[in-house]
């Protein structure tokens, strides 16, 4: 590790942007006894000052501090600042070398890492596997686009890591060596950042360079167009259809199985993993997948899958439906950004729903295209409340069904007011939180908070009325 940090110490490093990724590798690189220049389009940010002023640094802005900027050998930019800005392109032309936090972990590296991207499902998946090689015996960590900064974890003693990738970091991103790497899938999503749908999908492509193991998608066009026609890398698949060739992992009577020597070898029952639904399925099947390299046990594996429950915010159920509840089945799937994770959704839990179907959805859609989802809400869907700055594009998908309302809370309250037992009220937005909430997470909090309440209040009212 200290090669390169040797090599960069004797260079000239900026970090640009000191939000949660700029302050890590800040810390990073004062701990390495590198100092480097720190710029912010908001030098004056009281958060970032103070969060900086330990260090004897300062923000500085841009405009006026181009020159200084573009004085610099390496430029650590934050995922999160697209690199069309013209500040950073000047910045290129100037020969700076432009990366952000996983390229400098790649480059200090030296454990097995397991990277995983693609639109939807890279949080369960990242979790499952560091799960299953934690069961196994083996010391995983997880970071990226999750939990802690992938620089954090250099330091940490562990066997292997786990790293979940979004395609804003892997934009600048070329050195990982991985032992197995993924796109889980590709949907349309983030448009407002890249010139089109294929740039979108090359980015996350970007990752089977790295990488020597490479897991497909045999269901998912973009995942398997990812990995080339011709291409020396060893390349497994998944899916939900029965394997074929040798090494791939699929269904076969209602089984995961996986195509080994030419027979089918079964890992587990589907009925005996804790998660269920179309997507979770092919989640796990990605995840078996994936731990391929480290020889896991099938046992092992389906242990795991029958204790792993899921995360928050994806296809959670918050209460039980029946008579004794008096109430629909409600889900919060906040974290669905996207329209492709909206209709994965809606077509792996409507099957289970034996009256109505209710979504509530909308925010900021990042410019992408709605039209997908309509024939999945004719098909499915019973009533719609749309929300956020995207309400009305959203809203027209289902007629006369689609309902614009003001708010998160006035779409709780309708639905409330609208269902009964035996129906199902989703929230699986299709978009971004928008201006309403900071975060998906945030939205799922405030939705299972306004739950609750409409079910408090109803059982006050019962209560007084039988009083």
């Amino acid at each position: 590790m200290t090669d390169y940090l040797t090599e960069l110490a004797q260079q000239k490093v900026a970090i640009l942007g000191l939000g949660m990724t700029g302050l890590a590798c800040l810390r990073f690189l004062i701990a390495s006894d590198i100092r480097p220049t720190l710029f912010d389009q908001q030098p004056e940010n009281a958060a970032m000052v103070h969060a900086v002023n330990e260090f004897g640094l300062k923000i500085n802005g841009l405009g006026d501090n181009l020159t200084l900027l573009n004085d610099h050998d390496v430029l650590i930019v934050s995922p999160g600042i697209p690199l069309a800005q013209p500040v950073i392109q000047t910045a290129i032309a100037a020969g700076c070398e432009v990366y952000c936090d996983v390229e400098l972990f790649a480059r200090l590296n030296k454990r097995p890492v397991i990277a995983i991207t693609g639109s939807n499902g890279k949080t369960t998946v990242t979790e499952l596997v560091t799960k299953i090689l934690c069961d196994s015996g083996l010391k995983a960590l997880y970071g990226g686009n999750i939990g802690v900064s992938v620089l954090d974890l250099l330091d940490q003693e562990h066997d292997v890591t786990v790293l979940e990738l979004s395609s804003y970091q892997l934009e600048t991103t070329q050195s990982l060596d991985c032992a197995a790497a993924t796109v889980l899938n590709v949907v349309e999503d983030h448009m407002n950042r890249y010139n089109s749908f294929d740039h979108y999908a090359q980015t996350k492509a970007q990752v089977y360079q790295q990488t020597r193991l490479a897991v497909v998608n045999r269901q998912d066009s973009y995942s398997c167009a990812a990995i080339g026609d011709e291409t020396t890398i060893n390349t497994i698949s998944f899916g939900l259809n029965t394997p074929v060739n040798n090494g791939d992992f699929g269904i076969h009577k209602e089984c995961l199985t996986q195509m080994v020597n030419e027979q089918l070898v079964t890992i587990c029952p589907v009925k005996h993993m804790a998660l269920q639904g179309q997507h979770d399925i092919a989640n796990a099947l990605a995840a078996i997948a994936l731990v391929k390299p480290f020889e896991i046990s099938n046992a092992v594996v389906a242990a795991t899958l029958a204790s792993f429950s899921g995360l928050p915010h994806r296809c959670e159920v918050l209460t039980s439906t029946g008579p004794e509840h008096n109430q629909a089945l409600w889900v919060n799937d906040s974290k669905a950004t996207n329209v492709g994770a909206t209709i994965a959704a809606l077509e792996s839990i409507a099957p289970q729903v034996s009256g109505k179907l209710f979504l509530i959805a909308g925010g900021d859609g990042k410019q992408a295209d709605f039209s997908p989802l309509q024939p999945v809400l004719a098909q499915n869907v019973d009533g719609l409340f749309a929300i956020g700055e995207d309400a009305e594009q959203i809203a027209c998908l289902l007629d006369e069904l689609g309902t614009v309302v003001d708010d998160l809370p006035t779409a709780v309250v309708k639905a409330y007011e609208q269902s009964t037992v035996g129906d199902c009220v989703l929230l699986s937005p299709a978009c971004a939180s928008g201006n309403e909430f900071n975060n998906y997470i945030e939205r799922g909090l405030r939705f299972g908070q306004l739950v609750q309440s409409c079910i408090e209040h109803e059982s006050t009212t019962q209560s007084v009325q039988h009083g």
